[in-house]
């Protein structure tokens, strides 16, 4: 993601998307499904696995894998609905990487370090934004309505502002 925008900026080729005859969320989703089809390609090729384990035998809990692989994807459009946004912010490429790395680490290090918090109310907030506690349901094979909706708001919030940062930078 980090290319996404930030390249785009920085070869003044942005001028091209903000004039072209298209919405600019057409643009910022385009964008971001591509970004997403790549992930995904490469999230299912790891799927190879488990026909291998299917065909020699070894039992295999479909359930949990489905869930897991669904909970990976969803994570994933977070992910890198967030990376295209923070590409949009800059026109180098390395500090999109570094700020998206960084934001998805703090992300990260909240779930991690949760349980170490003594607040119940601080700890139920931080668990409410957390990527990763939402995770855990899928993974046993159970489906969570909510995680899904808490994902795809996830991204639905930050292809907003993609597309809010792009109308700023068209009128200005």
């Amino acid at each position: 993601t980090m290319k996404s925008f930030s390249e785009e900026r920085k070869m003044k080729t942005d001028q091209l998307l903000l004039t072209a005859p298209v919405s600019l969320s057409a643009v910022v989703g385009a964008k971001l499904l591509g970004a997403y089809i790549v992930y995904i390609i490469a999230v299912l090729a790891s799927s190879l696995n488990i026909i291998a384990l299917d065909i020699y035998g070894n039992t295999v809990n479909y359930g949990v894998i489905f869930g897991s692989y669904l909970s990976l994807l969803l994570i994933g459009l977070a992910c890198i609905a967030i990376g295209v946004f923070v590409s949009s912010l800059t026109e180098n490429q390395l500090v999109a990487a570094i700020v998206t790395m960084g934001i998805l680490l703090v992300i990260i290090a909240i779930s991690m370090f949760n349980s170490q918090i003594e607040s119940d109310f601080l700890r139920a907030v931080l668990s409410w934004i957390s990527l990763l506690d939402r995770y855990a349901l899928f993974t046993y094979g159970m489906f969570d309505l909510s995680a899904l909706i808490y994902y795809i708001s996830i991204a639905g919030v930050f292809f907003f502002l993609t597309v809010r940062v792009f109308e700023k930078r068209r009128w200005d």
